[in-house]
Protein backbone atom coordinates (compact mmCIF):
# COMPACT_ATOMS: atom_id res chain seq x y z
CA UNK A 1 0.00 0.00 0.00
CA UNK A 2 0.93 3.43 -0.59
CA UNK A 3 2.17 5.30 2.16
CA UNK A 4 -1.25 6.85 4.45
CA UNK A 5 -2.89 4.78 1.56
CA UNK A 6 -2.42 7.80 -0.47
CA UNK A 7 -2.54 6.66 -4.66
CA UNK A 8 -3.69 9.67 -6.89
CA UNK A 9 0.09 10.68 -8.08
CA UNK A 10 0.71 7.21 -9.32
CA UNK A 11 -2.88 7.31 -11.24
CA UNK A 12 -2.06 10.97 -11.88
CA UNK A 13 1.58 11.41 -12.25
CA UNK A 14 3.61 14.54 -12.28
CA UNK A 15 4.91 16.29 -14.98
CA UNK A 16 7.14 19.54 -14.77
CA UNK A 17 5.52 22.40 -16.65
CA UNK A 18 7.94 25.23 -17.64
CA UNK A 19 4.80 28.57 -16.64
CA UNK A 20 2.30 28.14 -14.42
CA UNK A 21 -0.78 28.08 -17.40
CA UNK A 22 -0.40 27.01 -20.89
CA UNK A 23 -2.35 24.66 -23.28
CA UNK A 24 -0.61 21.42 -24.80
CA UNK A 25 -2.42 18.51 -26.57
CA UNK A 26 -0.93 15.52 -25.10
CA UNK A 27 -1.09 12.21 -26.34
CA UNK A 28 -0.38 10.78 -29.63
CA UNK A 29 -1.93 10.16 -33.49
CA UNK A 30 -6.13 9.59 -33.43
CA UNK A 31 -5.68 10.32 -29.61
CA UNK A 32 -4.85 14.19 -30.30
CA UNK A 33 -8.17 15.24 -29.92
CA UNK A 34 -8.08 18.60 -27.73
CA UNK A 35 -6.10 21.05 -26.06
CA UNK A 36 -5.71 20.55 -22.24
CA UNK A 37 -5.68 23.65 -20.34
CA UNK A 38 -3.98 23.85 -17.32
CA UNK A 39 -3.68 26.65 -14.31
CA UNK A 40 -1.21 25.65 -11.18
CA UNK A 41 -2.14 27.03 -7.98
CA UNK A 42 -2.47 24.52 -5.75
CA UNK A 43 -0.02 23.67 -3.22
CA UNK A 44 2.00 20.01 -3.79
CA UNK A 45 1.42 17.92 -0.89
CA UNK A 46 5.14 17.08 -1.43
CA UNK A 47 6.52 20.19 -0.12
CA UNK A 48 3.07 20.50 2.31
CA UNK A 49 3.38 17.40 3.76
CA UNK A 50 0.06 17.17 5.75
CA UNK A 51 -3.02 14.72 5.31
CA UNK A 52 -5.07 17.01 4.99
CA UNK A 53 -3.03 18.37 1.83
CA UNK A 54 -2.70 14.77 0.52
CA UNK A 55 -6.49 13.86 1.07
CA UNK A 56 -7.09 17.65 -1.18
CA UNK A 57 -5.50 16.10 -3.76
CA UNK A 58 -6.28 12.75 -3.46
CA UNK A 59 -9.86 14.25 -3.80
CA UNK A 60 -9.55 16.09 -6.52
CA UNK A 61 -8.15 13.02 -8.59
CA UNK A 62 -10.91 10.83 -7.23
CA UNK A 63 -13.58 13.46 -8.61
CA UNK A 64 -11.99 13.51 -12.06
CA UNK A 65 -12.44 9.64 -12.53
CA UNK A 66 -15.53 9.38 -10.81
CA UNK A 67 -17.07 12.91 -12.09
CA UNK A 68 -18.83 10.82 -15.56
CA UNK A 69 -16.46 10.78 -18.59
CA UNK A 70 -14.22 8.03 -17.68
CA UNK A 71 -16.48 4.89 -18.37
CA UNK A 72 -18.25 3.82 -15.72
CA UNK A 73 -20.17 0.75 -14.21
CA UNK A 74 -22.34 0.73 -10.97
CA UNK A 75 -22.14 -2.89 -9.56
CA UNK A 76 -24.85 -4.45 -7.13
CA UNK A 77 -26.05 -7.60 -5.88
CA UNK A 78 -24.72 -10.84 -7.82
CA UNK A 79 -22.30 -8.55 -9.47
CA UNK A 80 -20.49 -7.11 -6.69
CA UNK A 81 -17.24 -8.84 -5.67
CA UNK A 82 -18.41 -9.58 -2.97
CA UNK A 83 -20.72 -12.41 -4.02
CA UNK A 84 -18.19 -15.09 -4.02
CA UNK A 85 -20.44 -17.38 -5.59
CA UNK A 86 -21.37 -15.84 -8.73
CA UNK A 87 -19.04 -12.80 -9.13
CA UNK A 88 -16.03 -13.41 -11.42
CA UNK A 89 -13.18 -9.81 -10.60
CA UNK A 90 -10.74 -11.53 -13.03
CA UNK A 91 -13.15 -11.58 -15.84
CA UNK A 92 -14.34 -8.24 -15.54
CA UNK A 93 -10.81 -6.81 -15.28
CA UNK A 94 -10.13 -8.71 -18.40
CA UNK A 95 -13.45 -7.57 -20.02
CA UNK A 96 -12.41 -4.31 -19.82
CA UNK A 97 -8.50 -4.54 -19.87
CA UNK A 98 -9.65 -5.54 -23.96
CA UNK A 99 -11.98 -2.39 -24.03
CA UNK A 100 -8.94 -0.28 -22.99
CA UNK A 101 -6.70 -1.28 -25.49
CA UNK A 102 -9.13 -0.72 -28.34
CA UNK A 103 -9.65 2.38 -27.76
CA UNK A 104 -5.93 3.49 -26.98
CA UNK A 105 -3.71 0.65 -28.00
CA UNK A 106 -1.71 0.41 -25.19
CA UNK A 107 -2.44 -2.41 -22.23
CA UNK A 108 -4.13 -1.34 -19.22
CA UNK A 109 -1.42 -1.40 -16.55
CA UNK A 110 -2.40 -0.46 -13.11
CA UNK A 111 -4.95 -1.94 -11.48
CA UNK A 112 -6.27 0.72 -8.19
CA UNK A 113 -8.78 -0.89 -5.50
CA UNK A 114 -10.19 0.94 -2.32
CA UNK A 115 -8.77 -0.74 1.25
CA UNK A 116 -12.36 -2.56 1.80
CA UNK A 117 -11.86 -4.35 -1.84
CA UNK A 118 -8.27 -5.42 -1.86
CA UNK A 119 -9.72 -7.14 1.95
CA UNK A 120 -12.78 -8.92 -0.24
CA UNK A 121 -10.91 -9.97 -3.40
CA UNK A 122 -7.26 -11.35 -1.13
CA UNK A 123 -10.25 -13.92 -0.03
CA UNK A 124 -11.94 -14.47 -3.26
CA UNK A 125 -12.25 -18.22 -3.69
CA UNK A 126 -12.39 -17.66 -7.34
CA UNK A 127 -9.11 -15.85 -7.31
CA UNK A 128 -7.76 -18.19 -5.30
CA UNK A 129 -8.30 -20.74 -7.60
CA UNK A 130 -6.59 -19.19 -10.09
CA UNK A 131 -2.91 -19.66 -8.49
CA UNK A 132 -1.59 -22.15 -6.25
CA UNK A 133 -1.60 -19.90 -2.82
CA UNK A 134 -4.82 -21.05 -1.29
CA UNK A 135 -4.57 -18.67 1.65
CA UNK A 136 -4.77 -15.29 1.82
CA UNK A 137 -3.56 -13.51 -0.73
CA UNK A 138 -1.29 -10.60 -0.33
CA UNK A 139 -0.89 -7.56 -2.64
CA UNK A 140 1.93 -9.13 -4.92
CA UNK A 141 -0.65 -12.23 -4.80
CA UNK A 142 -3.29 -10.16 -6.78
CA UNK A 143 -1.02 -8.16 -8.74
CA UNK A 144 -0.14 -11.82 -10.66
CA UNK A 145 -3.52 -13.21 -10.36
CA UNK A 146 -4.98 -9.77 -12.08
CA UNK A 147 -2.13 -9.67 -14.80
CA UNK A 148 -1.20 -5.78 -14.22
CA UNK A 149 2.15 -4.08 -13.50
CA UNK A 150 0.65 -2.10 -10.52
CA UNK A 151 -1.65 -3.14 -7.95
CA UNK A 152 -2.60 0.38 -5.17
CA UNK A 153 -4.77 -0.08 -2.64
CA UNK A 154 -5.86 2.88 -1.93
CA UNK A 155 -6.81 3.49 2.00
CA UNK A 156 -8.09 6.95 1.70
CA UNK A 157 -12.21 7.12 2.16
CA UNK A 158 -12.81 9.04 -0.79
CA UNK A 159 -12.13 5.66 -3.04
CA UNK A 160 -15.30 4.09 -1.22
CA UNK A 161 -16.02 0.63 -2.33
CA UNK A 162 -14.94 0.86 -5.70
CA UNK A 163 -12.08 0.40 -7.69
CA UNK A 164 -10.56 1.32 -11.44
CA UNK A 165 -8.69 -0.21 -13.88
CA UNK A 166 -6.04 1.75 -16.01
CA UNK A 167 -3.54 3.22 -18.26
CA UNK A 168 -0.39 4.91 -16.64
CA UNK A 169 2.92 5.43 -18.80
CA UNK A 170 6.31 4.15 -17.16
CA UNK A 171 7.47 7.68 -18.34
CA UNK A 172 5.07 10.73 -18.09
CA UNK A 173 5.22 13.16 -20.96
CA UNK A 174 3.16 14.78 -23.62
CA UNK A 175 3.75 12.16 -26.38
CA UNK A 176 2.62 9.37 -23.72
CA UNK A 177 -1.27 8.47 -23.88
CA UNK A 178 -2.21 8.46 -20.14
CA UNK A 179 -5.44 8.78 -18.16
CA UNK A 180 -4.30 12.08 -16.24
CA UNK A 181 -1.68 14.08 -15.31
CA UNK A 182 -0.58 16.57 -12.25
CA UNK A 183 1.13 19.72 -13.83
CA UNK A 184 3.26 20.27 -11.49
CA UNK A 185 4.74 23.99 -11.38
CA UNK A 186 7.35 25.15 -8.97
CA UNK A 187 5.20 24.10 -5.38
CA UNK A 188 2.13 24.17 -7.54
CA UNK A 189 0.03 21.71 -9.38
CA UNK A 190 -3.22 21.10 -11.19
CA UNK A 191 -5.03 17.70 -11.94
CA UNK A 192 -6.23 16.99 -15.62
CA UNK A 193 -8.29 14.46 -16.84
CA UNK A 194 -6.18 13.25 -20.40
CA UNK A 195 -7.79 10.42 -21.61
CA UNK A 196 -11.11 9.40 -20.45
CA UNK A 197 -10.61 5.94 -22.57
CA UNK A 198 -7.35 5.13 -20.51
CA UNK A 199 -9.65 4.00 -17.95
CA UNK A 200 -12.48 1.74 -16.44
CA UNK A 201 -14.36 2.39 -12.79
CA UNK A 202 -16.28 0.23 -10.66
CA UNK A 203 -18.42 1.91 -8.38
CA UNK A 204 -19.50 -0.39 -5.26
CA UNK A 205 -17.29 -3.05 -6.63
CA UNK A 206 -17.91 -4.88 -3.47
CA UNK A 207 -21.34 -4.27 -1.64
Amino acid sequence: MESAGFVASRIFPFVDVPTQSGQQVPGRGALRRQWITFYCDELCPEGNATDEAHLRYEREVQKLVAGGRVPTVTLAGASQWSDYLKSHPIAAVDAQRIEIYKSIRETPNTLVVSYPVFVTLRQHPWILSRGPNSGILGQEDLKERFGVDNLLVAGSCVWKNDALLCYVPPRPGWGAVTLGYTFRWKSYYDVQLIEPRAGFYWVNATA
